[in-house]
């Protein structure tokens, strides 16, 4: 959280958003809030995750079928759903846009998308209520989770300018999964849309971070949008945390996420095997006995720090010490008034 009050060290000086994906309920504490400035939301999220975001790339294509099926293939692969379940959401969708007097003709793309509510209703109008996808949809659609007016929906990007945690704790699994892939494929469009970010003396500007807890829920289902914003985040001036409690979380049957990630902090763990010691240090480095050994005897705030191929033992800095130390935790330097949105 340290790095939402960097904004004087960034190129371009603005504050750098931070996006928390809470799924066991560790950062919704108002104090913390209190003190990082950082709010926490439920549901009623004032986004709508069919907004097409147009760009060069996509202005000879059928955007709308394209959204739909970026949207649909999440939702396939977080429910788990088969290849026909999967085509019925499309098909919804792009029916819901046409509804909407939106087509594959660009003149018609500003017009108001369909809310995720709409399609969910559509969808349930349509097809068998024994039908998996039907359970799993109205029950997103109970949830809330985001706003049924287009008119208060905003740029995600935009949005994240202070420290914004989505608290999931009330969600069942599967609706975790869901919410979190179509924040980060709305997420993953607009910073492609937005482009490159900053560069001034060797230093890129910093957007945006986000932190997945509880990250192997998330990773096992090998979602696109995650993947592109680990692999191309960079360039965007975006960066990512993803917190799990196994290194073999990492490796999935269809993606090995350990290749594209650079910094690593590595606490205790009950058990690490020398090839993902290879696969995180690079299967020449001479020392590879070493950190395992300091990873399986690392005290609390203990880790092992990889910063592009510098290796060092630290002791984290604990945001109870934190908040000690540094003066600009000063809560009465940080009052801010609710957001609308929290109330």
């Amino acid at each position: 959280m340290l790095t939402s009050k960097e904004g004087i060290n960034n190129v371009g000086g603005k504050n750098v958003g931070m996006l928390v994906f809470d799924y066991k309920g560790d950062y919704k504490d108002q104090k913390f809030l209190d003190t990082v400035g950082g709010f926490v939301y439920k549901n009623k999220l004032p986004f709508n995750p069919l907004k097409l975001i147009v760009n060069d790339d996509v202005m000879d294509m059928n955007l709308p079928a394209i959204t739909a099926d970026r949207i649909s293939d999440s939702l396939a692969k977080a429910y788990g759903l088969g290849l026909k379940q999967q085509n019925s959401i499309k098909q919804t969708i792009v029916d819901a846009y046409f509804d909407a007097g939106i087509t594959e003709d660009s003149s018609t793309w500003n017009n108001n998308p369909p809310t995720i509510n709409k399609v969910i209703d559509m969808y349930l109008d349509t097809y068998d209520t024994n039908d998996k996808a039907f359970a799993l949809l109205s029950n997103l659609r109970d949830y809330n989770v985001f706003t049924k007016d287009n008119n208060s929906c905003v740029s995600l990007l935009e949005w994240l300018d202070a420290v914004r945690v989505f608290d999931l704790t009330i969600y069942s699994d599967e609706t975790k999964r869901v919410v979190v892939s179509l924040l980060l494929d709305l997420f993953f469009a607009e910073m492609k849309q937005l482009g490159e970010s900053k560069q001034e003396n060797g230093l890129r500007e910093l957007r945006a971070m986000i932190l997945v807890d509880e990250a192997r829920e998330f990773m096992s289902k090998d979602f696109n949008s995650l993947r592109g914003i680990i692999s191309q985040g960079r360039m965007f001036g975006v960066g990512m945390i993803l917190a799990t409690q196994y290194v073999s979380d990492f490796r999935t049957q269809k993606e090995d996420y350990s290749q594209s990630i650079l910094s690593w902090m590595i606490h205790h763990v009950n058990s690490i095997s020398k090839s993902e010691i290879a696969s995180i240090f690079g299967a020449s480095d001479q020392n590879s006995d070493r950190y395992m050994d300091f990873i399986n005897k690392a005290k609390l705030f203990e880790s092992v720090c990889k910063i592009g191929s510098r290796v060092e033992g630290v002791r984290d800095l604990p945001f109870f010490e934190l908040i000690d130390k540094d003066d600009r935790f000063n809560l009465k330097d940080n009052a801010h008034e609710v957001s609308p949105e929290c109330k």
